[in-house]
């Protein structure tokens, strides 16, 4: 992560730190925190990722869970995926509403990066360094992907597209808002109580980061409008090289040399 940062002050981009931590519904749902614990699994809880708002932004519905995204940001996830389980995922979704009254719109952002797709420092998804990266313009993504190779995470990026065509990014009042939420089920037999010190201390470091703006004001972006490929294709396994869309694929249909719609079999809840 400090050679990220580092990357990130020689490339004149500025950050913000968030938190990560179990989001137990059950118990916000007791505590009153939220209208409806919304049919929780204990046994695989999630691990939600907390941004900082952008200095003078519109405050956000349900901070720090929920977060607006300038138009030329990043969300950078850096660090270590859990020990081996059945499942885990980074899922990202799009959340209309208020956790705490109701009623809420949540719906997902593309398929997730999971433990069949994941890629990492290593021949396996678990127990390995690993970055994501979460953007809706292709300069910030191509920039950003550029300091992670060189903090020697090139072949440990993940990229998550917000497709701007069909989500509005900025930090104004009637910007989209954003969740990030990590899965973890079923530990292997022998990794239980790692699974458990994973939760409990997530190895997670995530952060927002932007080009400086020359002006002082942290709310107006930089770059032009620049928008990333559209969502991957939801195919097992890591995608090709430098790219971050298959549209139309052969891959779920196994040998078959025509292309044919790219199928969501990689996902996986």
């Amino acid at each position: 992560m400090e050679r990220f940062k580092h990357q990130l002050a020689e490339s004149g981009y500025v950050s913000q730190s968030g938190t990560e931590g179990v989001f137990d519904l059950n118990r916000r749902f007791c505590e009153g925190a939220v209208f409806s614990a919304m049919w929780p699994n204990p046994q695989s809880p999630y691990i939600v990722s907390g941004l900082p708002e952008v200095p003078g932004q519109a405050p956000n519905t349900n901070p720090p869970a929920t977060w607006r995204l300038r138009q030329d940001e990043a969300v950078v996830m850096i660090g270590t995926t859990p020990p081996p389980e059945e499942y885990f995922s980074f899922d990202l979704t799009r959340l209309k509403g208020s956790l705490p009254t109701g009623p809420l719109v949540w719906t997902s952002v593309g398929d997730p990066v999971n433990n069949a797709t994941v890629r990492t420092q290593g021949p396996t998804p678990y127990s390995r360094s690993f970055a994501l990266v979460i953007t809706g313009n292709a300069r910030t993504r191509g920039e950003v992907n550029k300091m992670l190779e060189a903090s020697g995470l090139g072949g440990a990026t993940n990229n998550l597209t917000i497709p701007p065509a069909m989500y509005r990014l900025g930090l104004d009042q009637k910007a989209d808002q954003f969740l990030l939420g990590m899965r973890t089920a079923v530990a292997e037999p022998g990794f239980e109580k790692a699974l458990d010190d994973y939760r409990a201390t997530p190895p997670l470091q995530i952060m927002r980061v932007r080009p400086q703006s020359s002006s002082g004001d942290e709310r107006k972006p930089v770059y032009g409008p620049t928008p990333c490929p559209s969502l991957r294709c939801g195919c097992p396994g890591p995608e090709p090289p430098n790219s971050t869309s298959i549209p139309h694929c052969g891959c779920c249909a196994g040998a078959s040399s025509t292309p044919t719609p790219a199928t969501r079999c990689a996902t996986k809840w």
